[in-house]
């Protein structure tokens, strides 16, 4: 087994700058995509939200998961953290002007802790957090079964990105997986892939969690399909974002990250493009 190098200590894991405002609006959109993608709100029980009064959205970004739970069931209380407080900000006014009144968020780094009773909440969602390393996660892990209370859900979403028969995509993609395994934050043991999808059912079983289901969701975004544009976009800004990442990782130069970003444009474009984005969700019980 190859192993990476030590990682550098950050305050913040992400890759991307997390008050950018065109990130922000990025996660909007991909947020909407993965939720129709994927079934809905909650398919890992056929979005049924009985039993449920009190949600978790963790790393909720602008809020657009915790807002469209909001307003399908104004019974539900939902709290929403993140640590970006213009993603906060933004959620906040979004759900002002929306009359979500039973929609709260708050900054949060869930790296120093979650601050909240134990068994707060009977639903913990978390989606793509993968960039945490390897180490941390048990940490995270007994968080959420704290705050969970008995035989509450916790649900974990992540995404092992796209496979394509784009050169150019292709290679954007193992720079960004290379660049995250050289930074410590990668469960991978070579850096080819991300291997987080892999993690989520054991990471939940090793918790203490039951009744741990796996559900996985192929969106196919080839070119003449409805998510095509909706991909090209998040594709076209996602990658000019980790651009300073790749740097920072020393996985490109900025001349090898310029051709094959254009390149990468150009051939999702082409009629020819095929593109599979996996989504994979696990979902364990606290015991009673």
């Amino acid at each position: 087994m190859t192993i990476p190098p030590e990682p550098s200590q950050q305050e913040n894991a992400y890759f991307i700058d997390h008050e950018n405002v065109a990130e922000m609006a990025r996660l909007l959109d991909q947020d909407r995509l993965y939720t129709q993608a994927m079934g809905g709100l909650l398919p890992e029980r056929a979005n049924d939200f009985s039993g449920i009064t009190h949600v978790l959205d963790v790393g909720c970004g602008p809020g657009g998961w915790a807002q469209e739970l909001a307003f399908a069931h104004p019974e539900l209380h939902i709290t929403g953290i993140d640590i970006s407080d213009t993603m906060i900000a933004y959620a906040q006014a979004q759900a002002r002007v929306q009359h979500l009144s039973n929609a709260h968020f708050q900054v949060m780094d869930v790296q120093k802790g979650l601050g909240f009773p134990d068994a707060s909440f009977d639903l913990v969602n978390a989606r793509l957090l993968g960039f945490f390393s390897p180490s941390f996660w048990p940490h995270l892990m007994t968080d959420y079964v704290h705050l969970t209370r008995p035989a509450g859900l916790i649900r974990l979403a992540e995404t092992e990105m796209s496979f394509s028969n784009s050169p150019a995509v292709e290679q954007e993609h193992s720079w960004f997986f290379r660049s995250l395994w050289r930074m410590g934050s990668s469960f991978s043991s070579n850096g080819e892939r991300l291997c987080i999808s892999a993690m989520l059912a054991p990471l939940l079983r090793q918790a203490g969690c039951i009744n741990v289901q796996v559900q996985a969701t192929a969106l196919d975004w080839s070119y003449g399909t409805s998510a095509h544009a909706e991909m090209y976009k998040n594709m076209q800004v996602g990658f000019k974002l980790l651009e300073p990442f790749y740097l920072a990782a020393e996985v490109a130069t900025q001349k090898e990250i310029d051709h094959t970003y254009t390149q990468m444009l150009d051939e999702m474009h082409s009629p020819s493009f095929a593109g599979l984005h996996l989504l994979v969700s696990a979902s364990g019980q606290k015991p009673a």
